[in-house]
């Protein structure tokens, strides 16, 4: 009975280490919640009310992904070192990082970006 506490015990341990080690991986899709360019900044709400998304990023296991901001999509690679996310779009780098499913981009054209999971 003891023994199989035990190995209970231990599974779990398992499993949320094995979990809390995946939601660090930026590997996933996320949704633009809000841009900011300059002093202005258009939110999600603000784009619904527009009748539009702002757009999303997918970022494959590949090192490959698909940056889609207001309606204008464009693919290219991504790639994270020392917890800089580093993410080219045609002529467009995106530099930023990764933290408990959101992320946050600054591209070369100085517009900001906050993407959630």
């Amino acid at each position: 009975m003891k023994r199989k506490v035990i190995t209970l015990i231990l599974l779990s341990l398992i499993m949320v280490f094995t979990l809390t080690a995946c939601s660090d991986s930026p590997i996933g899709f996320y949704r633009i919640k809000n841009i900011t360019a300059g002093s202005v900044t258009m939110t999600e709400k603000d784009g619904k009310s527009l009748g539009m998304q702002l757009g999303s990023l997918k970022l494959q296991k590949s090192g490959k992904c698909k940056f889609v901001i207001l309606n204008d999509e464009s693919e290219g690679v991504w790639k994270e070192s020392k917890g800089v996310l580093t993410v080219k779009c045609g002529d467009v780098k995106y530099t930023g990082k990764c933290k408990n499913n959101v992320v946050e981009l600054d591209s070369s054209d100085a517009t900001h970006y906050t993407l959630k999971r």
